[in-house]
């Protein structure tokens, strides 16, 4: 499948965001996201933030309507914010889609969420 050939490219299995404490939280714990129609795992964070790569945005409640939003949008979309994973601090994450083609700037969310290829946060 497209899923297993991605997660060997990249050495680890797609990770279901799970909310749990910050001091239980250990990456390699994680169960599997579900079989679904389309994964936004992390694949790449600075060093401070690696323990979140693998994990699929598309899992977490907050994450799935950030992600959602920003590809219907065509805009870049700030979530509210929110305790960051492993830290003390509040953070907010921009997301914005990336789409196979230049789409015109009247696109309509349908054609939008057609030519999604990723997604960029930070």
């Amino acid at each position: 499948s497209e899923r297993e050939q991605f997660e060997k490219q990249q050495g680890w299995t797609i990770k279901k965001m799970t909310p749990v404490d910050k001091d239980e939280y250990n990456p390699d714990e994680l169960e599997p996201s579900p079989i679904q129609q389309e994964y936004a795992p992390v694949i790449f964070a600075q060093d401070t933030g690696a323990h979140v790569i693998s994990l699929d945005m598309l899992t977490g409640k907050e994450d799935r309507e950030n992600v959602m939003r920003a590809r219907e949008l065509g805009k870049g979309v700030l979530t509210a914010p929110f305790e960051l994973i492993k830290t003390n601090r509040l953070g907010v994450i921009l997301t914005f889609a990336v789409y196979k083609r230049d789409l015109p700037s009247n696109a309509t969310p349908e054609e939008r969420i057609e030519a999604t290829d990723g997604y960029l946060g930070g």
